[in-house]
Protein backbone atom coordinates (compact mmCIF):
# COMPACT_ATOMS: atom_id res chain seq x y z
CA UNK A 1 0.00 0.00 0.00
CA UNK A 2 1.69 3.06 -1.20
CA UNK A 3 1.82 6.00 1.39
CA UNK A 4 -1.07 8.52 0.94
CA UNK A 5 0.86 11.43 1.36
CA UNK A 6 3.36 10.40 -1.17
CA UNK A 7 0.29 9.77 -3.62
CA UNK A 8 -1.14 13.70 -2.52
CA UNK A 9 1.70 15.03 -3.31
CA UNK A 10 2.00 13.83 -6.95
CA UNK A 11 -1.29 14.17 -7.66
CA UNK A 12 -1.03 17.80 -6.86
CA UNK A 13 1.53 18.31 -8.68
CA UNK A 14 0.46 16.34 -11.93
CA UNK A 15 -2.40 18.72 -11.43
CA UNK A 16 -0.56 21.34 -11.50
CA UNK A 17 1.00 20.17 -14.43
CA UNK A 18 -1.89 19.45 -16.19
CA UNK A 19 -3.88 22.63 -15.64
CA UNK A 20 -0.59 24.26 -16.65
CA UNK A 21 -1.37 22.65 -20.58
CA UNK A 22 -4.95 23.08 -20.68
CA UNK A 23 -4.43 26.59 -19.93
CA UNK A 24 -1.98 27.10 -22.51
CA UNK A 25 -3.39 24.81 -25.05
CA UNK A 26 -6.95 26.97 -24.71
CA UNK A 27 -4.41 29.88 -25.15
CA UNK A 28 -3.54 28.91 -28.06
CA UNK A 29 -7.16 27.62 -29.36
CA UNK A 30 -8.72 31.20 -28.63
CA UNK A 31 -5.74 32.82 -30.52
CA UNK A 32 -6.55 31.26 -33.53
CA UNK A 33 -10.14 31.21 -33.41
CA UNK A 34 -9.89 35.35 -32.99
CA UNK A 35 -9.28 36.25 -36.22
CA UNK A 36 -12.21 34.73 -37.56
CA UNK A 37 -14.66 36.40 -35.19
CA UNK A 38 -13.30 40.06 -36.47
Amino acid sequence: MPNMRMVDAVLNVVGMEAKQIYDGLLAQALNLLKPGLD
